[in-house]
C-alpha cells in the first residue's frame, strides 16, 4: 500500500467522524505493514496511532504506539531528520495528553532542535511545535513560557497564510492560559478573535468540523453557550454531508 493512499483513506474516516472505523482501519494497516515488512508504512501508521489513541484517551495503546513508533524511527535512521522530529513531537504531545508533561519536555527539545535547523522561522510546523509545547508548560504551571510560545505560534501562523484553523486553536488555548492566570479581561478578546477567524474560513471541510467540535466545549466553559451550540451544529452538518457523500 502506498503511504499517500493510506493517509487519504484514514482522513476519509475522520471526515465522517467515524472514530471506530478509523481505529479498525489503523489496526488493519498496522498488521498488513508488519506482515509485509513495509517499515516506512509501519512508521507512518504508528505515528497516526499516537494521535488516534490520544484523541480516544486510550493510554496503554497510545504509549505502546510511542514506543513502537520511535523504535521504527531509529531503525529507519530518521531520528535526526524532519520526519523523525514529527514523530518525536507526536510522542511528546501524546505523553502530555496522558499526564506526562514533565517527561514530554525532553522530546519537545529534541523535536525543536531538528525543526529549527530544517525549516524557516515562518514554517507552520514550528507554530505547531510551539502550540503543543505551550500546552505542556501550562500543565507544569510555567505560564510565562507558555504565553511566549502561544504568541510566537500566532506570529508565525499570521505570516503563513491558509492556517486559520490553527490560529483558532491557538487563541482558544491562550484563553485557557489567561483563565489560569486570572487575566479575565483578555479572555474575551481571545475568544472573539477565534470566532472571527472561524467565520472567515470559506473551506468548511472535515478539519474545519473537527476544529469546531474541539473548540465548542471551551466556548461553553467561558459562557459562550450560543457559540458552542452553533459550532457543534456546524460540525454535525459537515460530518453528515460527508457521510452522505
Amino acid at each position: 500500500m502506498k503511504i499517500q493512499d493510506f493517509i487519504t483513506a484514514l482522513d476519509a474516516f475522520f471526515d465522517r467522524e467515524d472514530m471506530e472505523g478509523a481505529g479498525e482501519y489503523l489496526r488493519y494497516v498496522h498488521r498488513s505493514a508488519e506482515a509485509e515488512g513495509d517499515r516506512r508504512l509501519l512508521f507512518t501508521v504508528l505515528n497516526e496511532m499516537m494521535g488516534y489513541y490520544r484523541k480516544t484517551r486510550e493510554e496503554e495503546r497510545g504509549l505502546e504506539s510511542i514506543a513502537a513508533g520511535l523504535r521504527v524511527m531509529n531503525e529507519l535512521g530518521l531520528a535526526d531528520r524532519p520526519e523523525g522530529a514529527t514523530a518525536i513531537l507526536n510522542a511528546a504531545t501524546t505523553m502530555k495528553a496522558f499526564g506526562r508533561a514533565e517527561e514530554a519536555l525532553s522530546y519537545y527539545d529534541a523535536a525543536a532542535a531538528i525543526y529549527e535547523k530544517a525549516f524557516s522561522p515562518d514554517d507552520y510546523r514550528l507554530a505547531g511545535l510551539c502550540n503543543n509545547r505551550a500546552l505542556a508548560m501550562v500543565d507544569l504551571r510555567r505560564y510565562r513560557e507558555a504565553e511566549e510560545l502561544y504568541r510566537r505560534a500566532l506570529a508565525i501562523l499570521s505570516r503563513c497564510g491558509g492556517r486559520e484553523t490553527d490560529i483558532v486553536n491557538t487563541y482558544v488555548n491562550l484563553a485557557h492560559l489567561y483563565d489560569a492566570l486570572g487575566r479575565y479581561e483578555e479572555i474575551e478578546q481571545c475568544l472573539e478573535n477565534a470566532l472571527d477567524t472561524l467565520e472567515r474560513i470559506t473551506v468548511r471541510d472535515g478539519y474545519y468540523a473537527y476544529t469546531s467540535r474541539k473548540c465548542a466545549p471551551s466556548l461553553g466553559y467561558f459562557g459562550y453557550f450560543e457559540a458552542e451550540r452553533e459550532l457543534n451544529e456546524r460540525a454535525d452538518r459537515i460530518y453528515a454531508g460527508n457521510r452522505a457523500g
